[in-house]
């Protein structure tokens, strides 16, 4: 785990420079996070050696997924405040993150973990709704088209 992260922190984070290309990665990250809910759903109630095999991929799936969530969540909140407010908005950015620390571990042990296969699917549809909805809210209005002045008389 530490060491796939620090290889994807050093390598992976300058192909998320810009909106554009982070909310890619976010997308990207969204899938891997889906399918380690999945092995991670697969690994539940299996014989020993299926349960491990599956529980290791979907750690090294979560690691990639937690890693690219990072990397991209990072920059969206950047390329999205506004300069004059840069920090202010980006302190509020972590403060939220430190919620998920606080409230994410009880989350996990006393709900999702609890659930069995049907905790990992909701946490998968939690991901990709969650994917979903930012990746709405960060794209930039289109800009409207000049309009030629033949179109305004006539």
């Amino acid at each position: 785990n530490t060491v796939l992260t620090v290889v994807l922190q050093l390598s992976v984070a300058r192909l998320a420079q810009g909106l554009a290309k982070a909310l890619r990665m976010l997308r990207t990250a969204c899938l891997f996070l889906v399918l380690a809910c999945a092995f991670f759903a697969l690994a539940d109630g299996r014989g020993r050696w299926l349960a491990l095999a599956a529980a290791v991929v979907a750690v090294v799936l979560l690691t990639v997924g937690e890693n690219l969530h990072a990397i991209s969540r990072w920059e969206i909140s950047y390329e999205l405040s506004p300069p004059a407010g840069r920090s202010r908005y980006l302190s509020l950015f972590s403060t939220g993150m430190s919620a998920q620390l606080i409230v994410g571990p009880f989350l996990a042990t006393g709900v999702l973990l609890p659930a069995g296969a049907g905790g990992w699917v909701l946490l998968a549809a939690l991901f990709a709704g969650a994917t979903a909805v930012t990746v709405l809210a960060a794209r930039t209005p289109a800009q409207p088209a000049d309009t030629p002045a033949e179109a305004l008389t006539g």
